[in-house]
């Protein structure tokens, strides 16, 4: 029998809450951005079969885990694709592991925003202006 490859057909968008912007802010200086912007664009191509899922509170939320295994993505898939047939992930928490600080972190935005937080950044977007301001700085050493 041959091998059957599953592939997630249905268009993702990543989104990110605005702490979760921040977050990946923070993490530009920490050198780890090109391995967060990998598993992100692994999460857009199959946001329920990356990572691994957490539990209660944060039962609906998975984790991605980086390189060194110190750092996490926690994104909670969404349950339901949206009336247009694309489906959406927003991403919570990126950020160190030590300590559970960043479930920690998840559970309290969790307990602030509630289920339906406006997450509203894609991660194309989010790239590109992570590029732009590259361009600039670049510009501005030359």
């Amino acid at each position: 029998m041959g091998r059957f490859n599953c592939v997630y057909t249905q268009r993702v968008t990543v989104r990110f809450l605005p702490e979760a912007v921040q977050d990946l802010r923070d993490a530009r200086y920490s050198g780890r951005l090109h391995l967060i912007f990998k598993k992100l664009r692994m999460i857009e191509k199959d946001p329920s079969g990356v990572g691994l899922p957490l539990r209660h509170p944060l039962t609906m939320f998975r984790k991605v885990v980086l390189g060194d295994r110190t750092w996490r993505i926690v994104y909670r898939p969404a349950a339901t694709p949206n009336g247009d047939g694309t489906t959406d992930a927003t991403v919570w928490v990126i950020g160190d592991r030590a300590d559970d600080a960043c479930y920690e972190e998840a559970k309290v935005r969790l307990e602030r925003l509630g289920n339906h937080p406006d997450a509203s950044v894609a991660l194309d977007a989010l790239a590109k202006l992570l590029e732009s301001r590259k361009k600039q700085r670049e510009l501005d050493e030359s």
